[in-house]
């Protein structure tokens, strides 16, 4: 059980989100064996990649989005990475994941059953996080220092928002 009171978004935290921007997938990993020990340690970190990932999907579907944006966004990121060899991405996964960024109210009761056991599936949760993640940033944006510093402060101050929230309770 994370103790929410003892979470603090520092500058590693900060630091490690900028070098996934930059870097990829692979600096993520090697941060998370040797500084995720721990629940709160891995807190931190989580909610600076959920804020960057919530950043990205509110970058790249307006207020009046349609759900029918999602699945057919999901559905041409399926073809993209078939056709590079990646069968692994669930497109429910991220459906259920950008809808929940984006605050859809009707995401549970819509489909209940699978929303909450895509969520307890972390794995591919997050593998479809970051496969959107960096959609969005190598596609829809253009990709410099600036925008990821821009990207970096936008997820720092949403990520400070959710822990002080937790920490409220």
């Amino acid at each position: 059980m994370i103790d929410w009171a003892a979470v603090k978004i520092e500058d590693d935290h900060v630091t490690a989100l900028r070098l996934l921007l930059q870097d990829g997938p692979h600096a993520w990993e090697r941060m998370q064996k040797q500084e995720m020990s721990t629940d709160q340690g891995a807190a931190a970190y989580m909610q600076m990649f959920h804020a960057a990932f919530a950043v990205a999907v509110r970058r790249k579907f307006t207020p009046t989005y349609t759900i029918h944006e999602i699945v057919r966004y999901t559905a041409k990121l399926r073809i993209e990475l078939k056709e590079h060899g990646d069968d692994d991405f669930d497109p429910r996964i991220a459906e259920n994941a950008i809808r929940g960024a984006l605050g859809d109210p009707t995401l549970r009761s819509d489909d209940r059953g699978e929303a909450i056991e895509d969520v307890q599936d972390l794995e591919h949760l997050i593998s479809a996080q970051i496969t959107v993640l960096f959609d969005v940033l190598l596609t829809e944006e253009e990709s410099n220092e600036g925008v990821t510093e821009e990207y970096v402060r936008e997820a720092l101050d949403l990520a400070q928002q959710w822990v002080r929230v937790r920490q409220a309770v």
